[in-house]
C-alpha cells in the first residue's frame, strides 16, 4: 500500500513540475524573455533587472545586486563595468568605509530605465486590457497565491 502511495505521489509531484514548466515557457514566451533584447531595447533581461535593482535599493552594491538576482560574479561585473563606459550608471565610494562603492543610476540611466519601464507597462496592459475587473483581481490573486506558496 505504502508504494501505491508512492508512487501516486510521485505521479502526481511529476505532473505538476510539466505543468509548471509549460506555464513557465507560455510566460516567458508570451512577455518575449527569451528575446536578446528585452522588449526591443538594447538592453538584456539580466541588465534590465539589474538597472531596477540599482534604481530602487537604496546604497545599492554589487554585493546587493549578487544576493537579490544569484548572478555570477564575473557577468555582473563585465555588465556593470559596460554600464559604467555608456554613462548608465555612477559608482561613488562610501565615506565610512572605501570597500563599499555605491552604485546609482545616471540621469542618462533613469531615462532609459523609465522608458523600458513603460514599454513594459504597455505590453502586460495589452496583456490585460480584455480583462473584465473580476478577472483582473482573479489574476492578480492567483499570482500572489503563487508568490506565497513558492516562497512558503
Amino acid at each position: 500500500m505504502k508504494s501505491t502511495v508512492r508512487n501516486s505521489s510521485k505521479q502526481s509531484t511529476d505532473k505538476a513540475i510539466a505543468e509548471i514548466r509549460s506555464f513557465n515557457r507560455y510566460y516567458t514566451s508570451i512577455i518575449g524573455l527569451l528575446d536578446k533584447h528585452f522588449l526591443n531595447s538594447q538592453f538584456s533581461l539580466p541588465e534590465a533587472r539589474i538597472l531596477f535593482e540599482i534604481l530602487n535599493n537604496r546604497l545599492c552594491t554589487s554585493k546587493t545586486i549578487l544576493s537579490n538576482l544569484n548572478i555570477d560574479r564575473g557577468y555582473l561585473s563585465r555588465i556593470l563595468k559596460e554600464f559604467e563606459f555608456k554613462k548608465i550608471i555612477i559608482k561613488k565610494r562610501c565615506r565610512k568605509d572605501a570597500r563599499n562603492i555605491y552604485l546609482y543610476l545616471s540621469p542618462k540611466g533613469k531615462r532609459l530605465y523609465s522608458r523600458l519601464s513603460q514599454t513594459q507597462d504597455r505590453q502586460i496592459f495589452e496583456l490585460i486590457k480584455d480583462l473584465n475587473p473580476a478577472e483582473l483581481r482573479k489574476l492578480v490573486s492567483y499570482m500572489n497565491v503563487i508568490k506565497k506558496l513558492i516562497n512558503k
